[in-house]
């Protein structure tokens, strides 16, 4: 197996997704126990955090997590790349939030770790923004600004505007995009 960086996603997205991964390990969840044994053959019967880590990696096709924690820093992008795809982030969350498609949700899970249905992603999109309807009819519709906002405070940056400043400054082609900027 070769190794592969998943698209568009950060290490923080992965760190969650082990930290999910081991909540349904402990919750003896059979498909999370058969995923971890196809990349683990011979993991304890109590898998640590650790053990899932590597576990992630050997996924990727790396023989480890500092392996794979490395590749990520290895393959910095450029601030311009880095913006691109905060952008992506925000138009797929935007497109999810308006249409709730099982392709622009899949779009959307793809790029983040957030695994929600349609209605509890909307819910927790107009609380994030302190937007809710006023009535059980009304809609509450959001602008690609508002979801630049949540891209942003996502990744740790008060603003959009603070999320594209870092990424024009010298220290964002050291960074992988999509982590945020108290790991650089």
């Amino acid at each position: 197996m070769s190794e592969k960086l998943p698209p568009g996603r950060g290490l923080d997205s992965l760190r969650k997704e082990a930290k999910r991964w081991l909540a349904a390990l402990r919750a003896n969840a059979a498909d999370a126990r058969a995923r971890l044994e196809r990349a683990l053959p011979n993991v304890r019967p109590m898998p640590t955090l650790r053990d899932v880590h590597h576990a992630l990696a050997r996924e990727h096709g790396f023989p480890g997590w500092g392996a794979h924690k490395e590749a990520f820093v290895s393959n910095a992008a450029t601030g311009a790349k880095a913006l691109a795809l905060y952008e992506t982030k925000a138009e797929a969350l935007l497109e999810a939030y308006r249409t709730g498609t099982s392709e622009a949700m899949e779009r959307h899970y793809c790029l983040t770790w957030h695994r929600r249905t349609w209605a509890a992603m909307r819910t927790y999109v107009q609380l994030d923004l302190g937007k809710r309807p006023s009535g059980s009819n009304d809609d509450v519709e959001i602008t690609l600004d508002d979801a630049r906002y949540l891209v942003a405070i996502e990744h740790g940056f008060a603003s959009w505007d603070a999320l594209r400043s870092f990424t024009e400054s010298p220290a964002a082609p050291s960074r992988r995009a999509g982590s945020s900027p108290q790991q650089s």
